[in-house]
């Protein structure tokens, strides 16, 4: 038998053996991928290839998850069959908010399980796609997102999970070691991205240049990959559009081995976001041609081209038979790729489960309710003034706004509903889809030009559970009427006058506003859908503030990529619910919501400002935060009345909690060990949940520091009257940082830790002393508190 077929030895061993037999275009190959937009019909049946293939990406997919599964087993024959010792293939797709194809659970987006601070639950989640993603034979999820989203006019904020790096690094693990599993031969690689600073741009523009400065990439950006490498075994990672020192990230050593693979200590494999290696050429003109690219990639440390092998083909093999690159390059990318095949047991078994695990997993009515129990979670109130729940049955209701009565507005980018409106409707909408046939295609499925009616039929057809939240309260409340108000875009398409007229009659108005996320011009934020303005889009705000004037008693129901920014609203609604991007089961989590089925216990991921234009959040460091700011005497905007509408970390409830009893421990001297418990009290007359957040400050710094810097968090559950305590464990070194020595310290001097319900609580704080400065091991240091 041969090595590499010996499954007692390690993956890095038979990956070895592996290599060592191939020709140069086979390891090439094995760096190289081939898009299947699946939603073409027949256009898998052309496909072929030689000398097999490293990846396929699969893009949508067949109507049923066993014809779904069949097909990726006729793909893997066929890159098996082409391949001469059999190397079957990675078969890749987005799954953010669950495998991007049709019929796969659908779980909210990432921005609104940031929201919902429930780590637990996204492991589960994690999990759940997990089972689905084995069962059809797809085995890499180019997810999650770990950008940390700071300005809201770039448009992929709802792909994170907000602008906290301790929430994003908590929220990452918990997803990959659901997605991933213990045993990575039954699980999914996860791909963390986009490494790194992507989402930190000049004008919040999409892949323009990243605008950070060395020390604030190293201990701010890069620490929710490092906690995902670290602690949940990530094996693989997805490289940035973007520039960072005048080099394309996919084409930076400094990035992609320096600080990845030896300061962060990553050894899996990195693959190209689409088309990354072509904009060396066609962008940002540091490559003569796709020779030139691929080779400056290569040797940075990209290992693997998707979508197509576009630069990553005979351009390499050239390229080494001209003495142009070494063929260790090569070697080194090839290695990567045949190991991670081999971890996750693709040797032993490449193809899809048997239909009868298929149709179980694809019928597990568990997946659902945790999509719908996530969906309520993650509703976030952040202002009552008492009218919600709405307790009269009777009450006439008008819902009115261009997201009252629309599923696709609760819908995410990357959902199956997202993907196959780009694919079917543009195809040239996404980056490495140019040229394709999708818009020829487009009759042939649906019958019918691609645009809301007949997304909204999709939705209708795949989703039947799903309900609009005109529908949903209209399930509970028998006089409840809808009007659009306005069109979600176009600020020439209004009909305030009725809408008016309509809100005078009512006792309680549902203002229903947001955007559409998705690709192109008719969406309002998505994937190259960038916003010059981060506040309502088309006529929303007119709507809103007309609406209001008519009748006082009215609430705004947001759901969008991100949170809202209106002072109107603010100002004058009697409630602002936070709805996000739940998908499946948005509007019936809303309609739970609003009349008290559901208490909301979701908190804000973002920190909301209080009008356009206002950039801030709440770990600046000190003397840039609006709180330590001094510009000439002026700690404000000075054409805005405040700064923040609602800090990070801040939501209602329907009942009341009490925080009591505060104490800190010291368990070891060392590297200081604290443990920091509180008791939580829930002191109304409803069940409800509370998010327990704790918050450190190093007093003085020899740098300068954050004003104030998540630890962790714990959201707990608690009927009227229950206490429970929550206990925080981590280690001081969770507050370290980079001197100007380039060493890990943690500086001698006073720390002082808060209890709080949101970032900007500071009424329950807790003082160590540390009596000197300590070096740290910055590879073993907390990432996040440990909550219990």
């Amino acid at each position: 038998m041969e090595m590499y077929l010996d499954k007692t030895l390690t993956a890095r061993e038979r990956a070895q053996d592996l290599l060592s037999k191939l020709t140069l275009p086979e390891k090439v190959n094995q760096l190289s991928t081939h898009m299947i937009p699946a939603p073409i019909p027949g256009i898998e049946e052309g496909f072929s290839l030689e000398n097999g293939i490293g990846q396929l990406a699969i893009m949508g997919g067949k109507e049923e998850p066993k014809a779904h599964a069949a097909m990726i087993r006729m793909l893997q024959d066929k890159v098996m069959a082409s391949s001469r010792l059999r190397i079957p293939a990675v078969i890749h797709c987005e799954a953010l908010s669950g495998p991007v194809f049709p019929n796969a659970l659908t779980y909210p987006t990432s921005i609104s399980l940031g929201a919902s601070f429930d780590p637990e639950m996204v492991r589960e989640m994690g999990d759940k796609i997990r089972r689905q993603m084995v069962a059809v034979g797809a085995r890499q999820a180019l997810s999650p997102v770990l950008d940390i989203a700071r300005d809201l006019r770039w448009g992929r904020i709802n792909e994170t999970y907000g602008n906290d790096p301790t929430l994003v690094s908590e929220m990452a693990c918990a997803f990959i070691s659901g997605l991933q599993g213990s045993d990575h031969t039954k699980g999914v690689a996860a791909t963390a991205k986009h490494f790194l600073g992507y989402s930190i741009t000049e004008g919040g523009i999409n892949m323009a240049k990243t605008m950070l400065d060395g020390r604030e990439t190293r201990e701010v950006h890069a620490k929710p990959f490092e906690a995902a490498i670290r602690k949940a075994d990530l094996l693989s990672v997805m490289n940035s559009y973007a520039e960072m020192e005048g080099r394309p990230v996919c084409a930076s050593k400094a990035i992609l081995n320096d600080l990845l693979r030896e300061d962060l200590g990553f050894d899996g494999l990195v693959v190209s976001d689409y088309m990354s290696v072509d904009r060396l050429v066609n962008n940002f003109h540091v490559a003569k041609d796709l020779q030139d690219a691929a080779i400056q990639c290569l040797k940075a440390g990209l290992d693997v081209e998707c979508p197509n092998p576009s630069a990553y083909n005979h351009n390499l093999v050239e390229a080494v038979e001209k003495g142009l690159l070494d063929e260790k390059y090569v070697d080194r990318s090839c290695l990567r790729s045949l190991e991670l095949k081999f971890k996750l047991g693709l040797f032993e078994n490449p193809y899809p489960q048997e239909d009868s695990v298929i149709e179980k997993v694809y019928t597990d009515e568990s997946l659902e309710l945790g999509s719908l129990e996530a969906s309520r979670k993650a509703m976030t109130l952040t202002k009552n003034d008492g009218i919600l729940p709405i307790k009269d049955k009777n009450a006439r209701i008008l819902v009115v706004g261009p997201t009252g009565n629309s599923l696709r507005k609760m819908w995410s980018t990357y959902t199956a509903v997202g993907m196959e409106e780009m694919l079917l409707g543009n195809m040239a909408a996404m980056a490495g889809l140019e040229g394709g046939s999708g818009q020829m295609d487009a009759d042939s499925i649906f019958g019918g030009k691609v645009d809301n009616d007949v997304v909204e039929t999709l939705i209708r057809r795949r989703y039947p559970q799903a309900r609009t939240i005109f529908h949903a309260l209209n399930e509970k409340y028998p006089n409840v009427e809808y009007l659009m108000g306005c069109d979600y875009k176009d600020p020439d398409k209004t009909y305030i006058e009725a809408a008016v007229e309509a809100a005078k009659r009512a006792d309680i108005v549902i203002v229903t506003v947001g955007g559409k996320n998705g690709y192109g011009g008719h969406s309002t934020n998505g994937e190259g859908v960038d916003t010059a303005s981060a506040g309502l889009p088309g006529a929303q705000e007119e709507l809103l503030q007309k609406v209001g004037e008519a009748n006082p008693n009215f609430v705004v129901v947001h759901t969008d990529a991100k949170p809202l920014v209106s002072s109107n609203a603010y100002e004058n609604a009697k409630a602002v619910l936070e709805g996000w991007l739940c998908c499946t089961y948005a509007g019936q989590a809303i309609a739970e919501t609003l009349s008290g089925e559901n208490n909301p216990g979701g908190r804000l991921q973002q920190d909301v400002p209080y009008g356009d234009g206002v950039y801030t959040y709440h770990y600046q460091q000190n003397a840039s935060h609006y709180k330590t700011l001094q510009s000439l005497g002026s700690a404000t905007y000075n054409d805005q009345k405040g700064v923040v509408a609602r800090p990070f970390g801040y939501g209602l409830s329907y009942t009341d909690f009490e925080y009591s009893n505060a104490k800190m421990n010291v368990l070891e001297e060392a590297i200081p060990v604290l443990q920091i418990c509180v008791d939580v009290k829930n002191t109304g007359n409803t069940h409800g949940d509370e998010v327990v957040q704790l918050y450190g400050k190093d007093v003085i710094g020899s740098m300068i520091r954050p004003i104030r810097e998540l630890l962790g968090f714990k959201r707990i559950s608690l009927l009227p009257g229950e206490v429970k305590t929550v206990t925080f464990d981590f280690k001081l070194d969770i507050l370290s940082f980079i001197n100007e020595e380039k060493e890990w310290i943690c500086e001698a001097g006073e720390y002082n830790f808060f209890l709080a319900k949101d970032s900007e609580d500071e009424s329950l704080c807790l003082k160590y002393e540390l009596p000197k400065t300590l070096q740290v091991d910055y590879t073993k240091r907390d990432f996040f508190a440990k909550a219990e």
